[in-house]
């Protein structure tokens, strides 16, 4: 193992190194995605498009890219940028694009469709099946798929269809991939579309529960946020209270369901009240309705295409959570978009490693393979020597059942560095850090 000491290097090498990266954006993302292809014989016959945005933690007031909108993490007070990512139905990203964050959703279709269709890598060619969730599905953007020679499975933009409307379609109850839980489906076929009306029971049950505890934990939060006001030496400062509030709104996502006054007098805050909004009408949680211009397709094989969105879904998680989307503290557009693009290849690499285990059968998404593997950690004893020495045996834990069957999936080494046994002086201090690699300085005697 090759002790790099990155810690020594600093951020400037890094972004110099990321900026030359993004230079050659096509062609990596190209070679990628042929790769994986290749490698994995993809079938490459859906084409899954959606859009996140992401926030900073500066205003970024010189930007041309940043700008305020709906934010997907309820953060309307920050900035933002937007990731546009389309990737196929195993979750291998096959391009990205980076766009305003003042951008709307519904107008990138357009340019996608012209973009993907110029592409040297041909994404668009005829009788591809575009996956696009409601904020995109506008009447205008399904025609133009149609135009372009191309079908469509969406989620409906139309909130409420009448109980008429499903009068003749049979109800029929469809088992999900963990054979566990079961969708509840009605289907309606017209002349042009097929029409699919999903009622999920336990999807219905979970978000009300998610729902009860996240607006229990979010009003406790504004109390003692208000309670604050009150006391000496905690912040009152009206745009550092407007700022916690949106990380509240952030970290518990039911801010929209409130109406929140902050009082205030001059720069200070003096007051935080909030009251529930009365809920608008809309479809019940739990249930939607797909519409598809493929009318030979079956309701199970419309509702498994829809689910493969959760794909798209779950990398947009991923890299916000775990692969470095955020913090991203750059003042100007450049490295913003640089360190963006090293998401999304870290993304690549993600998604190899998941369709490993997919392919012998172990279906984690990437929070849980972490949780998974972070009991398996590396340890240091420590003893004392007649002749005054310390000795620190540097070793790792035995992995379980379950880690055990990843490393032999992914043909990882289970004990990859090995036993190291070293001996110090006894005024010698040594951290578990100097430990950590297998290539200790030369000046420890190792044996």
């Amino acid at each position: 193992m090759i002790d790099s000491k990155s810690e020594s290097f600093g951020n400037d090498r890094f972004y110099r190194i990321s900026d030359k990266l993004f230079s050659k954006k096509r062609a990596i993302e190209d070679k990628l995605y042929r790769n994986a292809k290749s490698f994995f014989n993809l079938t490459n016959s859906l084409v899954l498009y959606d859009l996140t945005n992401t926030y900073f933690e500066g205003r970024k007031p010189d930007s041309k890219i940043a700008g305020f909108n709906r934010s997907k993490d309820k953060r309307n007070d920050r900035p933002l940028i937007t990731l546009a990512l389309v990737v196929d139905q195993m979750g291998f990203p096959k391009q990205s694009r980076i766009l305003s964050g003042a951008c709307v959703e519904i107008e990138t279709i357009p340019n996608l469709l012209d973009q993907l269709q110029d592409d040297r890598m041909n994404w668009l060619t005829p009788e591809k099946t575009i996956v696009i969730d409601a904020g995109m599905a506008s009447d205008k953007n399904l025609a133009l798929i149609r135009e372009r020679g191309l079908h469509y499975v969406a989620v409906s933009r139309k909130r409420k269809y009448s109980e008429d409307f499903w009068d003749s379609a049979v109800e029929e109850s469809i088992p999900l991939a963990d054979s566990k839980q079961s969708l509840t489906v009605r289907l309606i076929k017209t002349e042009t579309e097929i029409f699919l009306l999903c009622r999920s029971p336990h999807k219905l049950i979970k978000e009300q529960s998610i729902i009860t505890r996240r607006q229990q934990k979010f009003e406790k939060a504004l109390r003692t946020l208000n309670e604050n006001l009150s006391k000496k030496r905690a912040t009152k400062r009206y745009d550092k209270i407007l700022e916690k509030i949106g990380r509240l709104k952030q970290q518990y996502q039911v801010g929209y369901l409130y109406t929140i006054d902050v009082q205030h007098t001059d720069d200070l805050c003096t007051y935080i009240s909030f009251q529930k909004k009365n809920p608008s009408p809309q479809k019940p949680p739990g249930e939607y309705v797909l519409r598809t211009d493929r009318l030979d397709l079956s309701a199970q094989n419309i509702s498994e295409i829809h689910r493969s969105l959760t794909t798209i879904e779950d990398s947009f998680s991923s890299m916000k959570g775990h692969l470095g989307l955020r913090p991203n503290f750059h003042h100007t557009d450049a490295p913003t978009i640089a360190h963006i693009f090293i998401t999304v290849l870290a993304y690549h690499i993600m998604s190899v490693i998941l369709k490993k285990l997919k392919n012998r059968n172990i279906n984690y998404n990437w929070s849980t393979l972490r949780s998974i593997l972070s009991t398996h950690i590396r340890l240091t004893s420590t003893m004392q020597t007649k002749e005054q020495k310390t000795i620190h045996i540097r070793s790792n834990t035995r992995p379980d059942e379950r880690q055990t069957l990843i490393y032999n999936a992914l043909g990882i080494a289970h004990d990859p560095l090995g036993q190291v046994k070293s001996i110090y002086p006894s005024n010698h201090k040594c951290s578990d850090e100097n430990l950590s690699s297998k290539n200790l300085n030369s000046i420890i005697s190792t044996t």
